[in-house]
């Protein structure tokens, strides 16, 4: 049964979180609708692309850790707190023992709002907060967030198109949008209040410089009873895998091949780029160089829906299918450098469009040609860099679970992806994670023997691929 419920406000977060329990034989079910817990909502939150109304009950009884994506981070700090109070709240009542608030790991998002929704939908006087991500290099030193050593106003986040990052003081963030006390500490043992009878809701923010003093805390915590809800992202979630007792058991034997495997059951590696995160440009442009295909999408194709001109998406998704029986790993980017998105931003001011809604139509158009091109192709290791176009294709897919695999890297996850009769696989990752190479390494660690322009055999061998080691 259901023991740990993690509440994540975007896919990619969804899953570099959720691979940390499967990746310790914990059964975990990564869902995209936030029905899953809350159910039917009621209509003053929008949920357009959601008509399911599942009860937590039909979950398999062998899965222990369910990871909902609210897909929230974007929305009001209004809209936020209610999708996730609801869906924290429905799990309190289902029983569920835990619940982790996932974060980003830049604390981008509605992270005060979503904060206190968890605090009051658990009717808690303290959450624990530890944000840090040290495997990822990021760290959380007297009560600010840094990435690789650098406070986030001075990182590429703080050049986020969306959400520009402008501080790294967590309680300057929580309190943005968040009534509650926020106090910081470097050591757990060091919280102020706990054993004073401090009166009053407190988010509590504990120091990590590294993953072992992450586990310490999480260590400490645990024998106080005090891990029943906690905010972090995949830092925290390696600690709770490790601290709390969950049955463990082979996770999805079926799609578990041992790796590396020579003759693993894909075709060509399809790259999808929502991201404008200087980590991930650098990623694209690094492939470019090493035999990878780049197809960029135009700003006609970027909004093509809008002027009913979809039959641009078809042209893009037929030369990405004719290169990919070619034989070529694709890359399909929503823009490469400054000028690209400069001439779409153009484009969408020309027709009224705001940003927001301009990401929003970029990543539904590029699913859309995902879809064509899936139609065409038997077998995909599918790729995505960015949340919003990860939503934005499993949407379009028709996929609203999805079981994480194994890490490739830290923050890099491979998942199986059931599409109709067709399998396939897919790897997530957000766009500020990953090494240079990131998608060479990818493609090496699951078929180590095939180069990016190399033809593979039609239809691999039964045996090929073992579900097992």
């Amino acid at each position: 049964m259901i023991k740990l419920l993690v509440i994540a406000d975007d896919l990619t977060g969804a899953m570099d979180t959720g691979v940390q329990f499967s990746g310790k034989g914990i059964r975990t079910l990564v869902t995209m609708d936030p029905g899953f817990c809350a159910g039917r909502l009621d209509a003053d939150v929008s949920m357009d692309s959601l008509d399911v109304d599942v009860s937590i009950d039909s979950i398999d009884t062998d899965v222990s850790v369910l990871v909902v994506n609210t897909e929230s981070r974007h929305l009001s700090a209004s809209d936020a707190y209610q999708r996730v109070y609801r869906t924290a709240q429905s799990a309190k009542k289902s029983g569920i023992a835990y619940v982790m608030k996932k974060t980003d790991s830049t604390l981008r998002g509605n992270i005060g709002s979503e904060l206190q929704a968890v605090v009051d939908a658990w009717d808690t006087p303290d959450l624990m907060f530890l944000p840090a991500y040290p495997a990822n290099g990021r760290t959380t030193v007297n009560g600010r967030q840094y990435v690789h050593g650098m406070p986030l106003e001075l990182t590429p986040f703080a050049g986020d198109p969306l959400e520009p990052m402008t501080s790294s003081d967590i309680r300057n963030i929580i309190g943005r949008q968040c009534a509650y006390s926020t106090v910081s500490a470097e050591a757990p043992d060091r919280l102020a209040g706990m054993d004073s009878g401090q009166k009053g809701k407190t988010i509590h923010i504990i120091d990590s410089r590294t993953q072992e003093e992450l586990r310490q805390a999480v260590h400490w915590l645990n024998n106080r009873h005090l891990l029943l809800v906690t905010a972090g992202c995949a830092g925290l979630a390696t600690a709770l895998a490790d601290a709390l007792e969950f049955d463990k058991k082979v996770v999805c034997p079926e799609s578990k091949p041992r790796f590396p495997c020579p003759d693993f059951p894909f075709g060509r590696m399809l790259t999808v780029c929502g991201s404008l995160n200087a980590v991930s440009q650098a990623q694209i442009a690094y492939a470019a160089d090493h035999g990878c295909i780049v197809i960029k999408m135009t700003p006609e194709e970027k909004l093509a829906a809008i002027d009913a001109d979809e039959w641009l998406l078809d042209d893009k998704a037929n030369e990405i299918s004719r290169l990919m029986d070619a034989g070529k790993d694709v890359i399909l980017a929503a823009a490469l450098g400054i000028e690209d998105v400069a001439s779409g931003d153009r484009l969408a001011q020309g027709n009224g469009i705001s940003g927001r809604s301009l990401s929003a139509i970029i990543s539904g158009n590029m699913a859309k040609i995902v879809q064509a091109v899936f139609r065409s192709q038997d077998r995909i290791l599918l790729v995505i860099f960015g949340g919003d176009t990860a939503i934005g294709i499993m949407n379009q897919l028709g996929v609203q679970t999805l079981e994480p695999c194994r890490e490739i890297q830290p923050g890099i996850v491979l998942s199986k992806l059931e599409t109709g009769s067709k399998t396939s696989w897919l790897v997530t990752k957000a766009g500020g994670f990953g090494e240079t190479d990131i998608l060479k390494k990818i493609r090496e660690s699951i078929c180590p023997t095939l180069k990016p322009n190399e033809s593979i055999s039609p239809t691999p061998k039964p045996n090929d691929c073992s579900t097992e080691g």
